[in-house]
């Protein structure tokens, strides 16, 4: 299936006491890799087209692949998976301190920069993150809480916020207002130890995809991908973004 990537924007659709909502970012890899580099990431990273999910299409993908980024419909076929994960997790998972650092979303329209966040903090060793840069500070500070306290103290980073509006402001069509209402949602799909995660901050904690070794990784996370798209096969509404060296 060929990817044609897309100029939309993600939603969270579940609401938060505190009502911070941030401007959409746009699903396009200059702007994620603005973001990366304001986060404190080496600038012989970014992030790149995937334009379709078969192996001769991931050939022409930078290597090697760290993470990949999915933007996909929130369709009722969606819905209905999601919530049938989430009613078999506990209300409050524990924190997990040998799994993935993981941060639920309480930030309206900031998946986009959750996906971000979630990629690098989980390889901010592989990365080599600026330990003075704001993400690194974000996971020093947070790294002994779970993941709800972890994004009460996100909706006051107010250096992740401006580097999140910096790269929002910088796409190529109109950022939509940050109360807009866009059923589109991004993910992160990244290896932590040696098995595949998804981490989204919609959900209660990270889905565990299985075993993933570093050369396999590009492939087992295009097999998760493929999942999502079989869930609404007619839309259109999908892309797909890795993270990897610059492209040459």
């Amino acid at each position: 299936m060929d990817l044609t990537p897309s100029m939309a924007s993600p939603n969270l659709t579940a609401p938060t006491d505190k009502k911070v909502r941030w401007v959409p970012l746009e699903s396009n890899p200059e702007v994620m890799t603005r973001l990366l580099h304001c986060l404190g990431v080496p600038d012989t990273w970014a992030f790149s087209d995937v334009y379709g999910l078969d192996p001769e299409l991931l050939g022409f993908v930078p290597q090697p692949v760290q993470a990949l980024i999915l933007l996909f419909p929130i369709s009722p076929a969606y819905e209905e998976r999601y919530h049938r994960e989430q009613d078999a997790l506990p209300a409050n998972p524990p924190l997990d301190p040998a799994g993935p650092f993981f941060i639920r979303q309480t930030i309206g329209n900031a998946c986009g920069t959750m996906a971000v966040l979630h990629a690098v903090a989980n390889l901010r060793e592989k990365l080599q993150v600026n330990p003075d840069g704001p993400l690194a500070r974000f996971v020093a500070e947070t790294q002994e809480l779970d993941p709800m306290r972890r994004a009460r103290v996100l909706e006051q980073a107010s250096d992740i916020a401006e580097a999140h509006r910096d790269s929002a402001n910088a796409g190529q069509t109109a950022a939509p207002a940050a109360d807009a209402h866009i059923d589109l949602h991004f993910v992160c799909l990244v290896r932590h130890g040696d098995r595949l995660f998804e981490l989204d901050g919609r959900k209660k904690a990270p889905v565990d995809h299985g075993p993933s070794a570093a050369d396999s990784f590009l492939t087992d996370a295009a097999r998760v991908a493929r999942e999502f798209m079989k869930a609404d096969p007619d839309n259109l509404q999908f892309s797909v973004v890795s993270l990897g060296p610059v492209p040459e």
